[in-house]
């Protein structure tokens, strides 16, 4: 193979190379968020468990928002965890179109359309995982807001 050869091939190989390093981005933000919502679930779980015995009127308000926060936290949790999964999907599918950029270099154009058929499946798996965590954002908005207003609730405000 000569260089002239070489540096279209190469070039052809960046694209999905950034696509890749932008996905392993999103999944490092996206595993965070994950992280930080079992925390907050284990803290919701101790506020439960702290909250069993309790009597009052009070009490059960307040039992009845920390279940219902689980829930929304349960809901949140199954979104990142189904944007993972389309964001992983997506390094697979961009690396597999840089196979497929590879392969119709060595046998020639008549398989071009596997790699860009490839690319494009990343394209929407990416899209997929951004529209989940719109969702996911959403819901974590409603359970800040209803957080907030049992605050409020609670301290008479």
């Amino acid at each position: 193979m000569n260089s002239d050869g070489l540096l279209p091939l190469l070039t052809a190989m960046c694209v999905p190379a950034v696509l890749i390093n932008a996905c392993g981005l999103f999944i490092l933000s996206t595993a965070q968020r994950m992280g930080r919502l079992l925390e907050r679930v284990r803290t919701l779980s101790n506020t439960a468990e702290a909250l069993t015995g309790a009597a009052g009127e009070r009490a059960a308000a307040r039992r009845r928002t920390t279940a219902e926060l689980m829930r929304h936290s349960s809901r949140r949790a199954r979104l990142l965890h189904h944007s993972l999964v389309a964001q992983y999907t997506a390094i697979c599918l961009f690396v597999s179109a840089m196979i497929g950029i590879a392969v119709v270099h060595l046998a020639g154009p008549s398989a071009a359309w596997a790699p860009m058929l490839l690319a494009f499946g990343g394209v929407l798996a990416l899209f997929t995982a951004s529209v989940l965590l719109l969702v996911e954002s959403r819901e974590a908005y409603e359970t800040i807001r209803r957080e907030t207003a049992q605050a409020l609730e609670s301290i008479g405000g």
